[in-house]
C-alpha cells in the first residue's frame, strides 16, 4: 500500500514555525485547494487542508513563503483521533509535507525534509544557445 499525496494550492495562513521537544523545526500552516467553478452557480470553491512540515521543508517555509503563497507539496496523509474536554472523540486529518515547491516566486524552490535549504544563483542565459527544432513528421 502506498500513501502519497501532491497538490498545488496557496497557504491560508503565514505558518506557525516552533522547535520540537527534540531539536526539530515544525512548521504548520492551513492549504487551500481551488475546486472546479459549479456550473449552476458559477461560484469560486476550495478544499482546505492542515499541513506540517519539518526540517528543510520547515525552515523554507519559514524563510519563503507567507500568506496566499502558492505552493506544491508532496506527503502523506496522517490521521488521528483525540477525546476533547467534552468527552466527545475528535478525528483529524492532515498533510504530512515531505517536499515543497515554490510557485510563484522568481527563483523556484524545490525542498525536502532531508535537504538543507538551497542557495540559488541566477543563471546566466546568454552562454546558452538556443536551437529551434521543427518535426512537421508529429502523428497528431
Amino acid at each position: 500500500m502506498y500513501n502519497s499525496v501532491t497538490l498545488v494550492g496557496r497557504m491560508v495562513n503565514d505558518a506557525e514555525i516552533f522547535v520540537s521537544s527534540n531539536d526539530v523545526k515544525v512548521a504548520r500552516f492551513r492549504f487551500a485547494v481551488d475546486l472546479p467553478k459549479s456550473r449552476q452557480t458559477e461560484s469560486k470553491s476550495a478544499d482546505f487542508f492542515k499541513c506540517t512540515a519539518f526540517k528543510g521543508a520547515a525552515e523554507c517555509i519559514e524563510r519563503y513563503t507567507h500568506k496566499g503563497a502558492k505552493l506544491l507539496i508532496h506527503g502523506k496523509l496522517s490521521s488521528s483521533s483525540y477525546t476533547n474536554k467534552e468527552g466527545q472523540k475528535i478525528n483529524s486529518t492532515e498533510i504530512i509535507v515531505h517536499e515543497i515547491e515554490l510557485l510563484d516566486t522568481k527563483n523556484t524552490k524545490r525542498v525536502s525534509n532531508s535537504e538543507p535549504i538551497p542557495q540559488q544563483q541566477e543563471p546566466d542565459f546568454e552562454e546558452y544557445e538556443v536551437e529551434m527544432i521543427y518535426d512537421d513528421g508529429v502523428p497528431f
